[in-house]
């Protein structure tokens, strides 16, 4: 059993009839094996087609969840959540059988943007061996991006220089991700043709100006019969030339765009991360609504929105410097009436309210008298809505708070010199504190 691959004689059919050969049932669904099909299975870095399948007669829809292949039959899978809960799966349920002719319909939408996306992902790799000698060595399409990794060639291979610098490029940087993106989108807009050619014999489909060779298991037809060979411009002098599997519009015109987001490096190869197409613009509407709507809160255009930003974050760090000042000051005036009450009651524990600091604020005001309090200072941030415990660890804060606190269904707990104890109720909080008041006379 084969099935016959529509889309490999026309990407843009969308709909066709077909005679269900097969159907199996399995945890993941129904697997519907035709004899024919519109749909491009998973494979080759390019996600599956979706869709839908009818029965002629009745005209009742079931839609596709995914589409694989192996041993070059193609698998139309049903998902169990179609058929309601999915507890219960036969082929019985479906409005069609083995040996019924069936109406095929492709979400061609989808399609097309798979076809851009793998398309600009040859286009970028073209451009990216011919102007650095930088080899594709992984191909990842993803929901929000596409991911190639670049190997770039030895340093020392002076075939492989860079001709504004004359040596072979160590890593890619932006600038020469820049380039390569200006390449693609130029061959875009030349709407060179691309096409595909099918090959029975592997000796015969190396014949083309490949840009990489053919692996060994498609050289040995371990992949099957059939070698497609994807040309991107004229074969004399190809933007790009490759073995591939997928589905890809017919010129460069119809990718639309492609758009590089960043570079990074990864193990010993650059990734790149990109999109091509409709996602690609999607992905700059986006940004660019968000840029307009940021830009025109600090009142600034788009080209001058960065030095305006800047100039705000200028501003934004002299304030920031003075309100540490004035903090400080505050802290050191509050620190000194708490020793005050320490030299005047030093047996005494220490208990106070703040509305206006938090935890870090009054450790850092505990640095300034801690030392002195042999009994533990209590102070509570309402703000964080905690208390805590300062001493010079005559006193152990932790322990006490680990040891008293639950009988007011708090918890918490710390250091010999500093501890923390958090509530349910603010009440409690001052009559924790005479608890631990009454429990060190």
């Amino acid at each position: 059993m084969k099935t016959e691959k529509l889309y490999t004689q026309d990407v843009y059919l969308t709909e066709a009839e077909a005679r269900v050969e097969q159907i199996t049932e399995s945890k993941k669904g129904l697997e519907v094996v035709l004899d024919r099909t519109v749909f491009f299975p998973e494979g080759g870095g390019q996600p599956c087609d979706l869709g839908e399948i009818s029965a002629a007669a009745e005209g009742r829809a079931v839609p596709l969840s995914y589409v694989s292949e192996k041993d070059e039959v193609v698998f139309h899978r049903i998902d169990p959540s179609y058929f309601g809960d999915g507890t219960v799966v036969s082929a019985e349920q479906l409005p069609f059988a083995e040996g019924d002719t069936v109406r095929l319909k492709l979400d061609f939408d989808r399609r097309f943007e798979n076809m851009q996306r793998h398309a600009g992902e040859h286009l970028l790799s073209g451009v990216f061996a011919d102007i650095y000698g930088g080899a594709n060595k992984g191909f990842h399409m993803g929901e929000e991006y596409i991911t190639i990794d670049i190997l770039l060639p030895d340093p020392a291979d002076t075939d492989a220089a860079d001709p504004a610098t004359g040596k072979a490029p160590e890593k890619v940087s932006w600038d020469m991700a820049m380039v390569c993106e200006e390449a693609a989108n130029k061959a875009i807009w030349r709407d060179l043709p691309i096409t595909v050619k099918y090959f029975d014999d592997a000796e015969d489909a190396s014949k083309m100006p490949l840009r990489k060779p053919l692996t060994d298991t498609i050289a040995s037809g371990e992949a099957g019969d059939v070698i497609s060979i994807v040309t991107i411009g004229d074969e004399s002098d190809p933007v790009d030339c490759v073995a591939c599997c997928g589905t890809h519009p017919s010129t460069t015109g119809q990718i639309g765009l492609v758009k590089i987001f960043k570079v990074e490096k990864n193990k010993e190869y650059w990734r790149i991360f990109f999109d091509a197409g409709a996602r690609a613009m999607r992905d700059y509407r986006e940004k660019h609504d968000v840029l307009t709507r940021v830009s025109d809160r600090y009142s600034a255009g788009i080209s001058d929105f960065d030095e305006k930003l800047r100039a705000e974050e200028k501003k934004n760090s002299e304030v920031r410097a003075r309100l540490g000042l004035f903090l400080q000051k505050i802290l050191r005036v509050r620190a000194d009436e708490i020793l005050e009450k320490i030299a005047a009651a030093p047996d005494e524990v220490i208990f106070d309210s703040f509305d206006d600091m938090t935890c870090d604020d009054l450790i850092k005001m505990a640095k300034m008298f801690s030392g002195e309090a042999k009994k533990p200072v209590l102070l509570y941030s309402e703000p964080d809505g905690t208390l805590m415990l300062f001493s010079d660890g005559s006193v152990h804060c932790g322990k006490l708070v680990r040891e008293n606190a639950h009988i007011y269904n708090g918890k918490g707990g710390g250091s010999d010199t500093l501890a923390r104890a958090i509530f349910p109720r603010k009440d409690d909080v001052p009559v924790f504190a005479e608890l631990v008041r009454a429990h060190l006379r």
